[in-house]
């Protein structure tokens, strides 16, 4: 799992990255350093869409994105570049270490099973039966010594790159929730850059922000990503179901997957997160129709980057990251 706090990532079980608040907002004479920077002073228009009055191009990344220059409305701040670079790059770390433990979990699994009847067939099951502890826990641990080297032979050649890669296009790939996207710039930066993602939620409170990543999304050629309609808050949730079997309450009720795409919406992100959460304790059989309504899938990586502290999302956010 992946937690991104608007800051440089520390690698725990949970990844927090902790960084200054865009609160801090930079004067206007200090640009980023260009020598380390992904941004363009010089970007060109992708879509030839052409330039509002009063607007600028930024080129940050693989994508370009337009901003008013009244920086009392959705900005652009160059201080975070960096930042947003190492998001991308840590995030892109985490989709390959996923693919590479899930790939090993399933090969541990199916190289078990053969094993296992392997060593029936060639001792027996009575000779299994009648040995003491100290030869049983001999055997069990010269077993997974045998099973973990038969894992790490089937690992080499392996192309775990191009296996993550390909995971964005079934159920294996990541799903993103930029918790305050504002323009939407790093969620447009993560569908590009960033390998083995299906899908992002691109969530702001605000609807100018949300309107100005549609228009942003369609600057980069990306609206054919666009996943179903967007959701105003107040009106009910934009199903996220795939394969909605009626006969299957796991799947009508608790949807395993939302759809691949970029997801637009305007929402409250603490909410949002918390009706992705996992409720302890509640099988669905025994939730009532409301929670079970309102059960979302979790996501694989959450990113926060608010105006100010990140603690009123944290708890939200940790409980709406999916475990691995």
């Amino acid at each position: 799992m992946h937690l991104r706090l608007g800051g440089a990532t520390a690698r725990l079980r949970l990844r927090l990255a902790l960084g200054p608040p865009r609160a801090e907002r930079p004067p206007r004479s200090r640009p980023a350093p260009a020598a380390m920077s992904s941004s363009s002073s010089r970007p060109a228009d992708p879509a030839g869409v052409g330039v509002p009055e009063g607007h600028q191009l930024v080129t940050e990344g693989q994508v370009t994105m337009v901003y008013p220059r009244d920086e009392n409305s959705v900005f652009y701040n160059p201080v975070q570049v960096q930042n947003r670079d190492l998001s991308v790059l840590m995030i892109g770390v985490h989709a390959r270490m996923r693919a590479e433990r899930r790939w090993s979990r399933a090969k541990r699994k199916e190289l078990r099973r053969a094993m296992l009847q392997a060593q029936r067939d060639e001792v027996g099951e009575d000779e299994l039966k009648n040995e003491g502890k100290e030869q049983r826990k001999a055997r069990a641990a010269r077993f997974e010594r045998d099973l973990t080297d038969a894992v790490n032979e089937a690992r080499e050649g392996v192309d775990f790159d191009g296996m993550t890669a390909e995971s964005a296009g079934t159920d294996d790939g990541m799903t993103i929730f930029e918790a305050l996207a504002a323009s939407g710039l790093r969620s447009l930066r993560y569908w590009k850059e960033v390998p083995g993602v299906r899908a992002i939620v691109v969530n702001d409170l605000d609807p100018v922000a949300v309107e100005m990543c549609r228009e942003n999304v369609v600057r980069n050629g990306l609206e054919g990503a666009l996943a179903g309609q967007q959701r105003q808050d107040g009106g009910p949730p934009v199903p996220e179901a795939e394969d909605n079997d009626a006969s299957d309450v796991m799947k009508r009720r608790n949807p395993k997957q939302r759809p691949p795409g970029l997801h637009l919406q305007v929402g409250d992100a603490t909410h949002e997160m918390y009706v992705s959460r996992l409720p302890p304790n509640v099988p669905l059989d025994q939730m009532n129709a409301t929670q079970r309504d309102h059960q979302r899938p979790q996501f694989d990586v959450v990113d926060i980057d608010p105006y100010g502290s990140a603690a009123p999302f944290m708890d939200a956010a940790v409980q709406s990251v999916a475990s691995g």
